[in-house]
């Protein structure tokens, strides 16, 4: 029972860390950049302010994830796969928290047209962001295809 919880808590960390973080990008910043038109910087801050809220849950999410891998490590149901993916998604997050937001919102106000200081921090967190989406779906993809039953068991 305690492996069957474990392993619910993991994959919902991963999956609500994929479906929040696909939401944002998908939904929410078109959506913003959409409506609030022509007036960026509102969206920029509503969108902002989304995904510093989204980091601090992800912190959350992806730790208690990691925590019930590694907790199934010890259990014996080891899945080295879902180990990295958390322990990679959780330093990327915490990449993003504690060095690429502070530095993008420093940067905000010198300007963020084209080739500026925001510019180029933005297309690296939005780089990372991404290959973190990628990452948590394919984890979730492979993690939850090694339990499915074999056809005709």
């Amino acid at each position: 029972m305690l492996i069957r919880i474990l392993t619910v808590v993991r994959t919902c960390a991963l999956a609500l860390f994929l479906g929040g973080g696909a939401a944002i990008a998908f939904i929410v910043a078109p959506t913003a950049f959409h409506q609030l038109a022509p007036d960026r910087a509102a969206a920029g801050s509503v969108v902002g302010a989304c995904l510093r809220a989204f980091e601090w849950a992800s912190l959350g999410l992806l730790g208690a994830g990691l925590a019930a891998s590694l907790l199934l490590r010890f259990r014996r149901a080891p899945s080295i796969l879902a180990d990295v993916s958390l322990a990679l998604l959780l330093a990327g997050t915490l990449f993003l928290r504690l060095y690429l937001t502070p530095a993008l919102a420093d940067a905000r106000p010198r300007g963020t047209e084209a080739g500026s200081e925001f510019d180029r921090l933005h297309k690296a967190y939005t780089q990372v962001f991404g290959v973190e989406l990628l990452m948590a779906l394919a984890a979730i993809a492979l993690t939850t295809a090694s339990r499915r039953p074999e056809a005709g068991s």
